[in-house]
């Protein structure tokens, strides 16, 4: 069955809604490992604005936030390590999500990709773009994708 998880989280509401899901995981599987991963885009600055802020400055604005993005995991993280005797661990990496997220799941060597999805269709992913569809199509890992109005598995 499935021995590492990837759980993909950005800090909303909407991604945690695969928690209960990963819990039913943990579960039902003999997993070695669980990771918890939240990717931080580098800081954008709006075209002919590059030099507005300062390189120390950047830098400090992107250890903040890979400092804050580390300390919701570590929240996460600590209401499943209790549980099991599966290695639960935080991870945040820097760069694109897609191009991050399809490496991180080739060198790790994930069996299962856990993420929420809005669930968009039609129009509006046309509009809204899909993280999720970009990184279906990214990688070859088995996905298991849950929308907010998925009901979680019975405990």
């Amino acid at each position: 069955m499935y021995t590492k998880i990837l759980v993909l989280l950005d800090g909303s509401k909407i991604s945690e809604c695969v928690l209960p899901y990963v819990e039913w995981f943990m579960k039902v599987s003999k997993l070695d490992e669980v990771v918890f991963l939240k990717v931080e885009e580098p800081l954008k600055m709006p075209r002919g604005m590059e030099t507005a802020v300062i390189p120390e400055n950047r830098e400090r604005i992107e250890k903040d936030a890979n400092k804050l993005a580390m300390e919701y995991l570590d929240g996460i993280v600590a209401r499943f390590k209790t549980r099991r005797k599966t290695k639960v661990r935080p991870m945040v990496l820097r760069g694109k999500p897609v191009e991050v997220i399809a490496d991180y799941v080739t060198r790790g060597q994930i069996d299962l990709l856990i993420m929420a999805t809005h669930a968009y269709s039609g129009v509006q992913k046309f509009f809204s773009g899909s993280t999720a569809d970009h990184i279906i199509h990214a990688i070859t890992a088995p996905i298991f994708l849950v929308t907010p109005k998925d009901r979680p598995p019975d405990k």
